[in-house]
């Protein structure tokens, strides 16, 4: 999925996908009922929100002698093992 205003984009594993897509037809449903309470639902039951999740991308080797003397760190850090 992904937020047209600030491009985040977020995957769905295939179960998930077919819950939120059958959700959606529902609402839809609503709307075209003429359900006003569909404009008012609130995030928890909003199809399209996803709550923010920490994601492992990899990792990486990072040296602390630096922070031992509290000095700035600037160095570039690449991601050694990707998930």
């Amino acid at each position: 999925m992904r937020n047209l205003l600030n491009q985040n984009v977020w995957y769905w594993d295939d179960e998930r996908f077919i819950n939120r897509s059958y959700i959606i037809k529902e609402h839809y449903q609503k709307f075209l009922d003429g359900d006003e309470e569909i404009l008012y639902i609130s995030k928890d039951e909003d199809p399209f929100w996803e709550p923010v999740e920490e994601v492992l991308l990899g990792t990486a080797n990072v040296f602390l002698q630096s922070l031992a003397y509290s000095l700035d760190f600037a160095d570039e850090i690449c991601i050694v093992d990707y998930k």
